[in-house]
């Protein structure tokens, strides 16, 4: 009977881990979530991982024994990595975010706990070669999928509506949501799908099948247009026919061989070059690699250097542990410069280096990295004594040997880029196959629990399910429904709908169901500050300014991100605004916090100008948008994009405007015109700007000047009726009645209805 009940366990664990494997790339909640890729895979893992380790449990409590053959130093190393995690915790800036991660990322100490779980389940657990078959048969299945929503991508078939499709961006991403992530991927299942067409597969039709699903994989991985994919997949390449050549000492070298290698090599040069030679998006993305003085290359180096001089400046404690996980959105922002905004869009920064090596230090310290250097040499090292002798077991040999390429490439990728769910949770994969190949000779160890009672068995294994149905509950479920309230609110919002009431009570579900996503809070704030009005009673803007007082006072102060931060200082300058002057000083302290941390960044210049324009100190104010305006890089820098170009423009736009209020408050009209002519020379298109400028020349008495501004509008917005009307209004001013009659005729004409104007041709006609 306990041999029966075992086994149940044994095949219900790989059914879990197979389960893991085939949808965490898959899956999406599109459209029931907010966050359609990282929440609900980090949930299902989460859950699918506890599942495992209760059964695992119940299975040597029945067996009265742990079972293993991996080698100690292994488990021990793991134990520390995750025990340095957990002591992270301790020297966080903002340990919260640190153990359940940022909103859209999903990287805490609580998800590496599960990664490092379910990699020791793994190892712990595989027992045959057909179970290591049936993992890589699932990873193929599953990427087959994926890489045929890639491809329907690449023809513009895509049966979802993305905020950024890939007509747009020209680049497929598939079912990762982003085409570096895509990439990386896929030189993840490449390799295996390569030893799979040699080793698991004898007939032509099933090799048929494999190869095209693996040229599928090589097409979907060149036009991710993923530099850093590309660059570890070619070392991928490189390490093969390194091994190649050992494994068959050197033949590859001898004269008939060698010619065929180059013949090879030469073909794949020569379709390259041509590729190269044409004025292409491929090519433009090759050259692009060695281009160091623009685009997301030159901002990797912005970013590498900042990492490095905050790195010189951390004391001895942030030395040994870092920041904390997730927290380097904290540090980067530290360091944003003006320039920052000509490679990417302007008051952006990064959450990561870019640079494993670099995230590794700042998040978690060299103590992180030491360990981590440990593991990863000691299972180099052993695997490189298991290749030196099996040479004889061709098909695990070249497992290892196809498990350490992925390995090397995951590294190589993750120097110019980062980890996802779905590729840490297949790195997890990687290893547990790759320590359970090289622990095959190892004597298999046992370890009897006859310290244990049955009733302590049973209570314990109780203890556990109740354990793991409250993380499953508070951690899971409440995080899904939560986010399902989140993406409500924004669906509302998309729809038009500005019922604030609808709004706030999606939110007040959202933040009920939890209460510690900061993300969750900020939201919050940043809705509820916009239903502030003067067309709301008093009582019900005091409603709401309670409300938000009572979700800031769920964070603690040091959960406090910057963003967070300008999401608090904008709610208490409307507090001010709309309420109790009292809170413009509380703002103004804040907004010079947060300027001194980033003296760059140009929001809070312009919130902060808000405050003194509010408060009639115009002169303030103006010296604040000044300030934003140093700060805001040039647009026409030739190394722009047309996006990023746009979105200077408006931020140039934004300030240049509220400098032309401020100015107008001051009755300095001649100033006002000034930002208003820098606004049209930027986007000659705005009909507002010409309104007002025809508004300013009213005032000045100017009725050509106010004229010729109407008539401006008119050209750019011909169906608005109030634009002919208003300049018929300004032609009798000026004495000019057929004028008059003619620009009231055209407005009556697009709105035949009005009996304003029909009363004004009537008394002109007189």
């Amino acid at each position: 009977m306990k041999e029966k009940i075992a086994k149940i366990c044994n095949r219900s664990l790989e059914a879990l881990w197979l389960v893991a494997v085939f949808f965490i790339p898959l899956l999406l909640f599109y459209p029931l979530n907010y966050d359609i890729f990282g929440l609900p895979r980090m949930v299902f893992f989460c859950v699918l991982v506890e599942l495992m380790l209760v059964i695992w449990v119940a299975k040597i409590f029945i067996e009265n024994k742990v079972t293993y053959k991996v080698n100690k130093a292994i488990i021990i190393l793991i134990g520390l990595v995750v025990l340095s995690y957990l002591l992270n915790l301790f020297f966080s800036i903002h340990p919260l975010k640190t153990w359940l991660g940022s909103f859209f990322r999903h990287q805490g100490v609580y998800s590496f706990i599960h990664y490092y779980l379910f990699l020791l389940l793994l190892f712990l657990n595989f027992q045959n070669w057909p179970q290591i078959r049936r993992v890589i048969l699932t990873i193929l299945a599953s990427s087959a999928f994926i890489c045929f929503y890639g491809i329907l991508q690449f023809f513009y078939l895509d049966f979802i509506d993305w905020a950024n499709p890939v007509i747009k961006i020209g680049r497929i991403f598939s079912t990762l949501g982003q085409p570096n992530f895509f990439g990386h991927y896929l030189i993840i299942v490449i390799p295996l799908t390569a030893y799979s067409l040699v080793y698991f597969f004898k007939n032509f039709f099933d090799r048929f099948i494999i190869l095209i699903l693996l040229l599928a994989q090589i097409f979907c991985l060149i036009f991710t247009y993923s530099r850093s994919a590309w660059l570890g997949f070619f070392v991928e390449i490189f390490l093969l026919i390194f091994f190649i050549a050992i494994y068959y000492n050197k033949k590859i070298f001898k004269k008939e061989n060698l010619t065929k290698f180059l013949l090879v090599i030469l073909i794949f040069f020569s379709i390259f070059a041509a590729l190269m030679s044409v004025d292409s998006f491929f090519s433009r993305r090759i050259k692009s690699i060695t281009d160091l003085k623009s685009g997301s290359v030159k901002i990797r180096l912005l970013m590498w250097g900042a990492a490095i001089d905050e790195i010189k400046q951390m004391n001895l404690t942030r030395l040994a542990f870092g920041y904390g996980q997730e927290n380097l959105g904290d540090i980067y922002v530290k360091y944003y410069q003006p320039d920052w905004g000509i490679y990417e869009a302007i008051n952006s920064y990064s959450d990561r280096s870019h640079n494993t090596i670099l995230d590794i230090i700042l998040a978690n310290g060299f103590s992180m990295l030491i360990l981590l250097a440990a593991f990863y040499g000691y299972i180099f090292y052993l695997a490189i004594r298991y290749l030196i002798g099996h040479k004889h077991l061709k098909g695990e040999y070249w497992l290892v040997v196809c498990l350490l390429i992925i390995l090397v490439g995951y590294f190589v990728n993750n120097l110019f880029s980062f980890s996802v769910i779905s590729t840490n949770i297949y790195l997890s994969l990687i290893l547990g196959l790759l320590i359970y190949l090289l622990s095959e000779d190892n004597v298999k160890k046992e370890i009897k629990l006859n310290f244990f009672t049955n009733l302590s068995k049973v209570l314990m294994t109780i203890s556990l399910i109740i354990l793991l149905a409250i993380l499953i509950w508070f951690y899971n479920i409440k995080f899904l429904i939560a986010d399902y309230y989140l993406m409500n609110t924004s669906q509302e919002i998309k729809r038009g709908d500005k019922s604030c009431q609808v709004i706030i009570n999606n939110l007040n579900q959202s933040i009920i169901w939890n209460p510690f996503i900061s993300y969750n809070l900020d939201k919050y704030i940043y809705y509820n500050i916009n239903c502030l009005s003067n067309e709301n009673s008093h009582e019900a803007n005091k409603m709401i300014k309670e409300n938000i007082e009572k979700v800031i006072n769920l964070t603690s102060e040091r959960e406090l991100t910057f963003e967070a931060k300008i999401n608090i200082a904008r709610a208490y300058s409307l507090f001010g605004y709309f309420l109790d002057q009292d809170y413009y000083a509380k703002a103004a302290k804040m907004f010079k916090e947060l300027n001194e941390i980033s003296p760059n960044y140009t929001y809070i210049y312009r919130d902060w100008a808000r405050i003194k324009q509010w408060q009639g100190d115009y002169d303030g104010a103006i010296e604040m948008l000044e300030r934003g305006v140093d700060v805001i890089p040039n647009p026409d820098k030739a190394e722009y994009n047309k996006v990023i170009k746009q979105g200077v423009e408006s931020e140039l736009i934004v300030f240049f405007e509220n400098l032309s209020i401020n100015y107008f408050y001051k009755k300095d009209f001649n100033q006002a015109l000034n930002y208003y002519d820098k606004i049209l020379k930027l986007n000659p298109y705005q009909v507002d700007i010409y309104k007002k400028i025809a508004n300013i020349y009213y005032i000045k008495k100017d009725l050509d000047r106010a004229i010729q501004g109407n008539e401006r509008v008119m050209m750019l917005d011909d169906k608005n009726f109030q634009w002919s009307y208003s300049t018929a209004l300004l032609y009798k001013e000026k004495g000019d009645l057929e004028k008059a009659k003619e620009y009231a005729e055209k407005a009556l004409s697009l709105a035949p209805d009005n009996e304003e104007i029909k009363i004004f041709l009537a008394k002109i006609k007189k």
